[in-house]
């Protein structure tokens, strides 16, 4: 692997695994970045999955974080920076990918808390 993302720090929303044959985007979207060097927090609204796909990369050697987060709540994505950054000390990239069925919508303020960090 190249290492393209080594030292990045970067947040997943979605990260958690749905149970089901196959892998879901944002899982194999925090798998990726972890294969590639990144500190991957994995937001969820299910805990559960999220420590399931953290622990994935932390047995390859990878770090991470599973952090409980409903995305629909602004004072929760807030909650979410605020612990990516205490844990690994800044945010670089952040996959806001959310499945198009699931009937809700990501609060716009709270993916607006996100770019604002990361303007920073």
């Amino acid at each position: 692997m190249s290492m393209r993302l080594e030292g990045k720090v970067c947040i997943v929303v979605g990260g958690g695994q749905t149970p089901g044959a196959t892998i879901g985007n944002c899982k194999a979207t925090a798998l990726r970045f972890a294969r590639e060097g990144a500190n991957v927090v994995v937001a969820d609204r299910n805990l559960e999955a999220a420590a399931e796909t953290v622990e994935e990369f932390l047995r390859a050697g990878g770090t991470g974080l599973a952090v409980r987060t409903d995305v629909t709540d602004e004072a929760q994505v807030r909650a979410l920076v605020e612990r990516c950054v205490e844990r690994f000390g800044r945010l670089a990239i952040a996959s806001l990918y959310a499945h198009p069925t699931l009937p809700f919508k990501t609060s716009k303020a709270g993916v607006t808390a996100l770019t604002q960090y990361i303007a920073m």
